[in-house]
């Protein structure tokens, strides 16, 4: 990963058994700092046919201590604990490259699932 030396921002990949990517992207930039990030992701080349999903992790007015109105895959957690989000499929997603943009103080989770 590179990023110059003032941005805040954190990535984690992990590859399940059947061969799943997942990438955590989570741009910890607000306030008077913030700036959104342009992502490129590029996959070993075992894995470069297969689709993209994501999910953002957003909040209101891109409040950093919001406790209400946080939403994760385009729904919140209601008060039992029920969740409805989803995962979108990334327009031009179809290979083991991509190019995602994370918004100042949001996470956006990757899923690729390769070719079967």
């Amino acid at each position: 990963m590179e990023a110059t030396n003032n941005f805040n921002f954190n990535a984690y990949a992990y590859q399940d058994h059947d061969g799943s990517i997942y990438v955590t992207l989570i741009n910890k930039s607000y306030g008077d700092k913030a700036q959104a990030a342009a992502v490129s992701l590029q996959l070993p080349n075992a894995t470069a046919s297969g689709t993209w999903q994501h999910m953002d992790l957003v909040q209101k007015d891109q409040d950093v201590a919001a406790q209400a109105d946080v939403m994760l895959g385009g729904a919140s957690v209601n008060p039992q604990g029920i969740w409805a989000g989803q995962w979108t499929a990334v327009d031009g997603g179809n290979s083991g490259s991509l190019t995602v943009q994370v918004s100042d103080a949001s996470a956006t989770i990757l899923h690729f699932s390769p070719a079967k």
